[in-house]
C-alpha cells in the first residue's frame, strides 16, 4: 500500500474534528462550521417543504412562480439566498422553525418550540 492510500484512508476514517494536529481553536472552528451548516439545512427544509412527501412537495412547488422555483433550487444547490428568499426566511417565527420532538408521557410526540422549552 502506498503512502498516498495510506493518508486517503487515515483522512476518511478521522473525523474533521478530531484529525491529529488540530489546535482547538481549529477544532472550534470546525465544528461551528458544521452546526451552521446544520442549522441552514433545517430552515431550507422547514421552509421549503422538504421533510413532507414527494406529492405534497410537488404540490407546494407547483404554485410558485418559475423565478420562486429558480431562486429556491439556487438556495439548494448553492446555499446562496436572494433578497426575495431572504425577505421570506425573515418572515418565520424561530418557534416555527427551531423545535424538538419530544415523546411525552402518554407517548404522543408532541413539538417543544425554540423559546418554550
Amino acid at each position: 500500500m502506498s503512502s498516498r492510500q495510506t493518508r486517503r484512508q487515515t483522512r476518511a476514517s478521522v473525523p474533521a474534528v478530531e484529525a491529529p494536529g488540530l489546535s482547538f481553536k481549529q477544532r472550534k472552528g470546525r465544528l461551528a462550521w458544521t452546526f451552521n451548516a446544520v442549522s441552514n439545512e433545517g430552515l431550507i427544509a422547514g421552509i421549503y417543504g422538504l421533510r413532507i412527501s414527494h406529492e405534497a412537495q410537488l404540490d407546494k412547488w407547483r404554485t410558485w412562480t418559475q423565478d420562486k422555483q429558480s431562486q429556491v433550487l439556487e438556495l439548494f444547490r448553492t446555499g446562496r439566498r436572494t433578497s426575495a428568499i431572504a425577505n421570506e426566511i425573515d418572515s418565520y417565527d424561530a418557534g416555527d422553525l427551531f423545535y424538538i420532538q419530544q415523546k411525552s408521557e402518554s407517548s404522543i410526540p408532541r413539538r417543544i418550540r425554540y423559546g418554550n422549552a
